[in-house]
């Protein structure tokens, strides 16, 4: 299957899937996953398996994005904790080295850390008039805006919502060095 992420073209099949799934050692179950796929008798976090069949980086996509790839490629996703299933079912799948694992996924996104955080942002024009904002340090994370202000306003937003999701899924914000380059042309 073929699809595009980060406007960057990838593909993927089952095949390649089993056997990342064969190599990947699961993450414990700590309540940071909402989602797995069950492939032989081992639960693996959808984005931890999605990750290490794409080689993508954990923070170049999001859950729905590999969700959305598996439920393509045939494959059944699960719910961690979810009411349909008890736990009790669950628990003969579980991690070895975490026998007790917490399995409870938080009802709200974490609190804010109250730190001032600082992302770079391009700003273009289109050919529609519109002024698009991206945050290269986040991949896929664009808006869009009629001004130049009204951009930047959305860009914001936007990042706040990408890294609240990322904080939610214990993802940790990614750290890119900046420099400015001047070039005589």
């Amino acid at each position: 299957m073929r699809f595009v992420l980060g406007g960057k073209g990838y593909e993927l099949d089952f095949e390649t899937v089993a056997e990342a799934a064969k190599q990947v050692v699961p993450d414990d179950i700590d309540g940071r996953h909402k989602y797995y796929v069950v492939i032989g008798d081992r639960r693996i976090p959808v984005k931890q398996l999605f990750a290490e069949a794409t080689g993508l980086r954990r923070a170049e996509f999001i859950t729905d994005d590999a969700f959305r790839i598996f439920k393509k490629l045939g494959l059944e996703i699960h719910e961690f904790n979810s009411p349909h299933r008890p736990k009790a079912e669950l628990s003969a799948l579980d991690n070895p080295s975490s026998p007790k694992a917490d399995l409870s996924v938080p009802d709200k996104p974490p609190q804010s850390d109250g730190k001032l955080h600082r992302f770079a942002v391009s700003l273009e024009a289109d050919g529609d008039g519109f002024i698009v904002a991206s945050c290269p340090q986040l991949p896929g994370c664009h808006s869009q805006g009629r001004s130049r202000q009204e951009a930047v306003r959305n860009i914001r937003e936007a990042i706040r919502g990408y890294i609240t999701s990322m904080k939610h899924y214990g993802e940790e914000i990614p750290v890119v060095d900046w420099e400015l380059v001047e070039v005589k042309l």
